[in-house]
């Protein structure tokens, strides 16, 4: 199966937050947003809009009627990126608004004998604090004072694990990256 490399970085604090992605050659944007909220710890909802240039929106049928965008539903990642070069990923719920540059990290396509739409390659961040976007912005402005109450908001990850629990469909919402995944074989 053919995959993409994508990176997904939180446009306040892109060294801070952010999620490196192999995807499906052939992956909607409809299917990215379903990992981009999986794996950034938010929620699935159709208030996000992935925004091309000043004029070009696209996002879920549903969130179409009511807002000038294009449905995603159909539209590939790659062909986006190839004709856009970035999307900015808007998701805002609960009246925060995440902003996330989706661009390519890689130009290359590589090819793995395994059938998923998703593989987590590299993270940074623990993820977004739904609902409390200032909560967040204090973790950044704050990281040792976060710490020092025993949260590590830069803990580390593990990609076997996570991976595997992708490719076997067991991670769903709310996501948690310690004691939730199924351990047993």
């Amino acid at each position: 199966m053919e995959f993409i490399k994508i990176k997904a970085l939180w446009k306040d604090y892109p060294e801070n937050l952010y999620r490196v992605f192999l995807f499906k050659k052939d992956i909607t944007l409809e299917e990215v947003n379903y990992y981009i909220c999986l794996l950034i710890k938010g929620r699935l909802t159709d208030e996000v809009v992935f925004k091309a240039d000043k004029d070009t929106f696209y996002g879920s049928s549903d969130f179409s009627e009511t807002h000038d965008t294009i449905p995603y539903e159909d539209i590939k990642l790659s062909d986006a990126l190839d004709k856009f070069k970035q999307l900015t990923f808007r998701y805002f719920p609960e009246g925060d608004d995440y902003e996330f540059i989706v661009k390519r990290a890689s130009k290359n396509i590589y090819e793995y004998p395994i059938k998923t739409d998703c593989l987590l390659v590299e993270a940074k961040g623990n993820g977004i604090i739904d609902g409390n976007i200032s909560k967040l912005y204090d973790i950044m402005e704050n990281e040792e004072e976060v710490n020092s109450l025993g949260f590590d908001y830069y803990h580390d990850f593990d990609y076997d694990l996570i991976n595997r629990e992708i490719i076997l469909g067991n991670i769903d919402f709310p996501f948690q990256w310690h004691g939730k995944i199924d351990e047993s074989y």
